[in-house]
């Protein structure tokens, strides 16, 4: 057989060194682009779309990705480009969210009863939450099993732990309503039928479906695993810093620590040996 390995030497009073880590995904650099130190937008985006870090959450959303292409497939905007909004201006009363709590947004998603019933420890999960924190930009999906009042006040309450919520955001759905209530904040609510007084929220939520879309797709997992690839892609954005973020949205509530854990593709193939 062959001889194993030698043990290193070690001086007497030296301690070992440990074994090099391997390096995180969240902080590893942008691929190089090809074709010559500058390279091209498009070879950058080729390279990118290998990445761990990338799949992590596919986002933003990569042309040379095949799970973006065939999970974020949208159709073309109709709207001519002078008219895309420029930003509306900022009202006195609007509160300019700084901490955790300032300002939190929900809107409930609804799936098909039949087909989508997500898989759960705690039974079929055919609804969720999709929440956000605006001061840090801290957000979750949280299946639940009906569009009841108690369900939506468990979600939220998970969602925010001991911290004090200012003020919530939300369409006038009458589960998120009542969990308001029950939660004591101010709630102001956007205008009936018009999904683009609540814009926030709702962008957020095409992130979340797209996201969690792009994650089954690339994972090959039916859909009703939603209930676990939305938290996937969620936990990941919150660990993520992107483009002009100063910090992380971990980082914000953690005092600036980095996130130091296991950081794993959805559906990644992974070998353990149970203890």
């Amino acid at each position: 057989g062959v001889p194993p390995d030698p043990e290193p030497v070690v001086p007497n009073g030296v301690e070992a060194a440990a074994p090099p880590r391997p390096p995180n995904p969240l902080n590893l650099p942008p691929p190089p682009p090809h074709g010559g130190a500058e390279g091209s937008k498009r070879d950058r985006l080729a390279a990118e779309a290998k990445t761990v870090r990338h799949k992590l959450c596919h986002f933003p959303k990569n042309p040379f990705c095949s799970a973006c292409q065939r999970a974020k497939a949208v159709d073309k905007q109709c709207r001519k480009a002078e008219n895309k909004a420029k930003g509306g201006p900022v009202r006195d009363d609007d509160i300019v969210p700084k901490r955790f709590g300032d300002l939190i947004t929900g809107d409930p998603i609804g799936m098909n009863p039949e087909k989508d019933a997500g898989v759960s420890p705690l039974g079929d999960m055919r609804n969720g939450i999709v929440l956000k924190d605006a001061g840090t930009g801290w957000s979750d999906l949280a299946p639940k099993a009906s569009r009841s009042g108690p369900d939506a006040e468990a979600a939220l309450r998970d969602f925010v732990g001991t911290r004090k919520v200012k003020q919530f955001y939300s369409d006038n759905a009458p589960e998120l309503l009542q969990a308001a209530r029950k939660l004591g904040c101010a709630h102001p609510t956007s205008r009936p039928y018009r999904s683009a007084t609540n814009s926030v929220a709702e962008r957020h939520v095409g992130k979340v479906k797209g996201g969690t879309r792009t994650a089954l797709v690339q994972g090959g997992f039916p859909p009703k695993w939603w209930t676990f690839a939305g938290r996937h892609f969620c936990f990941m954005l919150n660990i993520m810093r992107f483009t002009l973020e100063v910090a992380s949205p971990w980082q914000k509530i953690h005092q600036g620590h980095e996130f130091h854990g296991l950081v794993i593709p959805f559906g990644a193939l992974c070998d353990f040996r149970p203890t």
